[in-house]
């Protein structure tokens, strides 16, 4: 595993050299894959917050070092529950942040368990998902290539409920690498 040091307040990585480093969700918005901007900056901030609020709260249940919840969040740490209660299974990797030498960026994956990727969703469904994954997946086979990751999955958590959704089209991976090299050679052409 490559070393990353990861700044969560500003959601910046800085490789070994303290580089920084392209995160998945700034290449997802170059590419206008993500595309917030006709969202209210304050509708927006405040479902950032919400959403990294469950983030960390689905992360302390995980690590079993929760002592209370915001009530708030607990109706979708509910549905946490009842998902990990559905799929038993150990974590191998819990909001880790990871950085690709290969192909020059960062990002930290929610979960991997059992050779799948996992990304922890308290919002709606969006196109994005399924290569925000895609890069996830890239991440964790490069720096765990004994894991053998084969699979990419959201759980989407409402209100004491979760839905999961998997994404199978292999060419979500090859696509995320083209996505990859273009911004690299845009890049190292000044263009950025």
């Amino acid at each position: 595993m490559y070393k990353i040091t990861f700044q969560k307040d500003k959601h910046l990585y800085f490789n070994e050299q303290g580089k920084e480093v392209p995160s998945v969700s700034e290449i997802l918005r170059h590419f206008g894959i993500i595309n917030l901007g006709y969202v209210d900056g304050v509708v927006l901030e405040k479902a950032c917050n919400f959403g990294t609020n469950v983030h960390e709260t689905c992360e302390l249940y995980d690590k079993d070092d929760l002592d209370s919840c915001d009530p708030k969040i607990e109706p979708y740490l509910e549905g946490w529950k009842k998902f990990r209660k559905a799929h038993p299974f150990e974590l191998d990797l819990i909001e880790k942040p990871l950085y690709s030498k290969v192909w020059g960026f960062a990002g930290t994956p929610d979960r991997v368990m059992c050779g799948t990727v996992i990304d922890i969703k308290s919002g709606a469904k969006a196109v994005s998902h399924a290569l925000q994954l895609a890069f996830y997946f890239i991440l964790v086979d490069e720096n765990f290539p004994d894991w053998r990751v084969n699979a990419r999955m959201a759980v989407y958590l409402k209100e004491n409920k979760y839905k999961i959704e998997q994404f199978k089209d292999k060419t979500d991976i090859s696509l995320a690498k083209s996505m990859l090299q273009i911004y690299a050679w845009k890049r190292k052409a000044g263009l950025l």
